[in-house]
Order: structure tokens, then C-alpha cells, then sequence
């Protein structure tokens, strides 16, 4: 099952998404989990269970859903046409090493694929990490710059993590986190070319204030055409990462 955002652009700017398509996006996401289910020969089911991982950092939440950003580009008089889609998941871990008093460490491991369709290609894609509340803190986010595979996502203490992963268009990474503003931020493209159906893995990790854990995802693919028969769309998602602990 599916969270869906749907923009849609026009040559004359954006549109309203009408009740068609935010059918169509019913029917698709119905059509993919029965498939899905069928094809694992067993009862579909949304629950994903919590599991320790080695050593002290603990999985304590995963998304209850798939959360999809849909971009449609309408002209005219004509049937708007699907041109690009962001898939997202995220895994929330929580140390359980440290000793800070009122505070407890969380990470957040977002995974975002980018992908074209009818004729338009993934260009960019842009991720923010942003901590809503102002009694929370963040430490560290990565992947840092970079323009070429693999990517290395290294936290130390408390989490003492090293990450790495590949995307075969190797595009350019640009990290653009702030520790006085509490985001990580990142801008994924090529210059030349595309990035189409790769998968973005960016981290961050932050010290929470109280029983409550709150982080917000936000994902904006960027769908253009290698030619000028229609023009490029743009898709956006907010994701509430939340956790009552």
C-alpha cells in the first residue's frame, strides 16, 4: 500500500490534481499490491516487524507505507500524462549506548528511487532531513559531496556507522546540510544525462529532547525529456517521521 502526492504541470504553470487521477493512482497502487501478493504466494500484509540490529543501535520504526510523489504534465485540451514518480522508505534506529541525560540518539535511513515514464526521465532529485522541533539537535548527515560511486555515509559516536552505496548514472551528489538550522539537504543530478531508476540512501542522525521522535522527509524529483514535445514536471512528498518512545 501507497502514500501518493500528485503534482501536475501545465504549459501555463501548475495545475490542480482532479479526482481522475488521484483514481488512477487508487487503481495502480491497488493493481501493484495484489501483484505483489500473488507473486509471494502468501496473505499480503503492511506490518513490518522491529528487529535489533548488531551491536547497541536498534531498529524502533519502519514505514508503515510506501510513500510515492507522482508528477503529471497536462496540456491542454489532452489527457495529463504520468512523466515521473519518486519512490521513498525510511528505517528510524535508535542508540542504545548512550548515557546523556534527557536526551536520546536517533538515525534516520531514507531510501528514494527516481523514475521516468512516458518519454520523461528522472533529471534531479532533491532530499531534505528537517528536525521540526527546537529542543532537538542534529549531529551528523551524509553522504558529504561527491561525483562518483560508491557513496559513504560515516556517523561516529554513538552510532559508530559506515554506509556505503552505488548509483549507476554516477551523478553528482551536493550536500548542502546546515548544524545551525537542523536539516541535511541534498541535490542528486548530472549535468549531462540522467539519473533515471536510481536509488538515493542518505542518513542523518540527531539527539531528541523528551519521549518523542520527529523527523521530516522531503523528497522533489525533477522529470524532463530528451526532447521538446512537452516540457519538464516536477514532483514533490512530506514525509512525518514520527516515533512515541
Amino acid at each position: 500500500m501507497s502514500v501518493v502526492s500528485i503534482s501536475v504541470t501545465s504549459e501555463n504553470g501548475k495545475l490542480e490534481p482532479n479526482e481522475g487521477l488521484f483514481l488512477r493512482e487508487i487503481l495502480d497502487n491497488l493493481s501493484y499490491v495484489i501483484d505483489k501478493a500473488n507473486k509471494a504466494n502468501k496473505p499480503t500484509t503492511f506490518i513490518k516487524k522491529n528487529r535489533v540490529l548488531a551491536g547497541n543501535n536498534v531498529i524502533v520504526a519502519t514505514a508503515p507505507y510506501r510513500f510515492e510523489a507522482s508528477a503529471y504534465y497536462q496540456r491542454l485540451g489532452q489527457e495529463a500524462l504520468l512523466a515521473g514518480k519518486t519512490f521513498t522508505d525510511w528505517v528510524l534506529e535508535q542508540n542504545k549506548d548512550e548515557t546523556v541525560a534527557d536526551y536520546d540518539f536517533f538515525l534516520i535511513k531514507d531510501y528514494t528511487t527516481i523514475q521516468g515514464y512516458n518519454g520523461w526521465y528522472g533529471k534531479k532529485l532533491k532530499t531534505d532531513h528537517d528536525i521540526p522541533w527546537d529542543t532537538d539537535y542534529i549531529l551528523e548527515w551524509g553522504p558529504k559531496d561527491s561525483s562518483t560511486s560508491p557513496y559513504q555515509v560515516t556517523f561516529g559516536y554513538p552510532f559508530n556507522v559506515q554506509l556505503q552505496f552505488s548509483m549507476s548514472s554516477n551523478p553528482i551528489v551536493d550536500e548542502m546540510g546546515s548544524q545551525p538550522y537542523d536539516y541535511g539537504r541534498w541535490e542528486v543530478y548530472k549535468n549531462f544525462g540522467y539519473i533515471n531508476g536510481d536509488q538515493f540512501q542518505p542518513a542523518t542522525t540527531w539527539k531528541s529532547y523528551g519521549t518523542w521522535a520527529d523527523m521530516d522527509i522531503r523528497e522533489f524529483g525533477n522529470f524532463q525529456r530528451s526532447d521538446s514535445a512537452y516540457g519538464p514536471a516536477d514532483s514533490s512528498i512530506k514525509i512525518d517521521v514520527s516515533h512515541d518512545y
